[in-house]
């Protein structure tokens, strides 16, 4: 059960990159639709109305842009959102008197406690995350107004994910060689932090 709203959340952007390559519109809305299951994922879990009340409505809506042909508008949304929202979480840190995103989710790792050296670099590497979600958001707002919706499927449905795997690996690797003086959690053990983090930020 854990692992569905995973499941979900991986399902959106194979469905909506398979509906643009094929022009099968109604692909990427149901994606659409498993990603607001995953987002609604524990109120469904415990037959909240609202929850299920939302989600019908939201499926009603997609269906009728869907019949008017307007559905891309709403399969565009999530790419503008989602980087746009972490941007903002991230860069929102960042402002002079708060603690880095990054810095206290590693002090968090570390019981509480953070090297000098690791407190630069967190705020720097909060900074990169920052900068990553400005440009996801950039790009897919030019291929839109461009209409290039091929690309943007492109760039937001597989390209953008590449991205955000190879910081997370890459970065890794480098902090456990720059920083061996340090103690580091295992990579998933990493990972696992990071989402209940984000939950408690959430």
């Amino acid at each position: 059960m854990k692992l569905l709203p995973v499941v979900l959340i991986a399902a959106y952007p194979a469905l909506t990159h398979a509906g643009v390559i094929l022009d099968a519109p109604y692909l990427p809305l149901a994606g659409l639709i498993l990603l607001l299951s995953a987002v609604l994922f524990k109120p469904l879990a415990r037959l909240r109305l609202w929850a299920w009340l939302g989600l019908a409505a939201c499926t009603a809506a997609l269906a009728a842009l869907a019949r008017a042909e307007a559905g891309r508008y709403a399969i565009y949304l999530p790419s503008l959102l989602i980087p746009g929202a972490l941007c903002i979480l991230f860069g929102g840190t960042l402002r002079a008197g708060a603690e880095p995103l990054i810095s206290a989710l590693a002090r968090s790792e570390r019981g509480g406690t953070l090297a000098p050296d690791l407190v630069g670099y967190t705020r720097r590497l909060t900074q990169l995350w920052t900068l990553m979600f400005a440009l996801m958001f950039a790009g897919a707002l030019t291929l839109i107004v461009l209409d290039e919706i091929r690309l943007w499927s492109l760039l937001t449905n597989v390209l953008n994910y590449i991205a955000v795997g190879l910081l997370l690996v890459l970065e890794y690797v480098y902090r456990r060689w720059r920083f061996r003086h340090h103690p580091h959690p295992g990579f998933f053990e990493h990972l696992r932090t990071v989402a209940r983090t984000r939950r408690g930020v959430s």
